[in-house]
């Protein structure tokens, strides 16, 4: 059992980061379990399609990253220090993928989504499901501000939704000029702006 749970994980890992550091469309299963170091029966002991794998993949690594979200957007902390721990911790995790993969990956999420076109409706909604999530910490950010940059609630959804755009749109910038330094100068500075303008 344990060997079928480490083989799982491996799957898992592999699909996201072959989907990640290239596309959905352009990854194979065959890839996939190369990569994890398995076989095709394996995979489909655990998943009936490449689309449930990358599902299942996007899914735990969102699982993964809800609880960094949680502690950077942690109730009771004031909305600036929100802004600079969920930036600290984007910048710490790039530069992780960085030394590993040798490369800016960006977001997976948001890569995945950028796919539209060539993905499976269930693969789709799974993303667009996760960017509603990660959106919702932005938008309770702008509800917390509130005031007159944020007067109610379709103007803190806005915002949340605005706050989320810059980062993804940051994001997809480092990864295409594989540029760590762009997220440092320009996230932190760039949310505060469209925090408090």
């Amino acid at each position: 059992m344990k060997k079928d749970k480490g083989t799982r994980l491996r799957l898992l890992e592999a699909a996201l980061e072959q989907i990640w550091k290239s596309s959905y469309s352009s990854v194979g299963i065959v890839q996939i379990c190369n990569e994890a170091q398995t076989t095709k029966g394996s995979f489909y002991h655990f998943f009936k399609s490449k689309s449930d794998l990358a599902i299942a993949a996007l899914d735990e690594h969102w699982n993964q990253t809800r609880s960094e979200f949680d502690r950077a957007f942690a109730p009771g902390r004031a909305p600036v220090e929100q802004i600079a721990a969920f930036c600290q911790q984007t910048i710490r995790s790039q530069h992780v993928h960085r030394q590993e993969d040798g490369c800016v990956l960006g977001c997976p999420f948001f890569t995945t989504g950028m796919e539209s076109t060539a993905l499976e409706e269930s693969v789709q909604k799974a993303v667009d499901r996760i960017v509603e999530n990660e959106t919702a910490y932005f938008t309770r950010l702008a509800r917390e501000i509130g005031g007159s940059r944020f007067p109610d609630e379709l103007a803190a959804a806005d915002g949340g939704k605005t706050m989320f755009a810059f980062v993804q749109g940051v994001l997809a910038m480092a990864r295409v000029q594989d540029d760590v330094g762009l997220i440092e100068r320009v996230l932190q500075p760039g949310l505060m702006r469209l925090a408090w303008l």
